[in-house]
């Protein structure tokens, strides 16, 4: 079994798109450290998954293709040439839907550890929400809180447990890379 790190997407590899879901891959604008990061965690070791709730599909602003052509060319122009067999995982629900695999939920990080035989307890999760960090916490994968999409550290307020704070990916991976040394 393998470490893992799961990156959440919007706010964390991609950047924002303002009170509306990215709809078309024209709108994807990688953030400064998601290549360098991608890169950096791959060769020491983790194996890199993409968790992402994209609601967007279950509220029938785009079709779950589309969604998957979107998550496609994000993984694509992290791993140009495929050398880093970066695994992508998407939930299409809604909040109202109630399933197991939108975060806050554990469900999509679990899955993908039974999927991709992934060493849950030696990986780590970043994310800039406090959905990510719930579902790190829920499926024993180490959290880690990135300002660089949407959340503030207020967000944390209330979580009994530590969680490591960065301004951006790069400096989370930084962070994750180090641990092993």
């Amino acid at each position: 079994m393998k470490p893992a790190v799961f990156l959440d997407r919007d706010g964390v590899l991609v950047k924002n798109i303002n009170h509306d879901y990215i709809r078309d891959k024209t709108q994807i604008e990688l953030l400064p450290f998601a290549k360098q990061a991608v890169d950096e965690l791959f060769e020491s070791g983790f194996k890199i998954v993409i968790v992402t709730n994209q609601a967007c599909v279950g509220k029938g602003f785009i079709s779950i293709d589309d969604a998957l052509i979107i998550q496609n060319e994000i993984v694509n122009q992290l791993d140009p040439d495929g050398s880093k067999d970066l695994k992508s995982e998407l939930c299409p629900h809604t909040n109202e839907e109630r399933c197991s695999c939108r975060k806050p939920q554990p469900g999509m990080v679990v899955e993908a550890g039974k999927k991709y035989k992934l060493d849950l307890p030696k990986s780590y999760m970043v994310g800039d929400a406090l959905s990510d960090i719930k579902a790190s916490l829920a499926s024993g994968v180490k959290p880690i809180f990135v300002l660089s999409g949407r959340g503030k550290t207020s967000d944390l307020d209330g979580i009994n447990h530590p969680i490591q704070v960065f301004d951006h990916i790069g400096s989370a991976a930084n962070y994750i890379c180090g641990s092993l040394r």
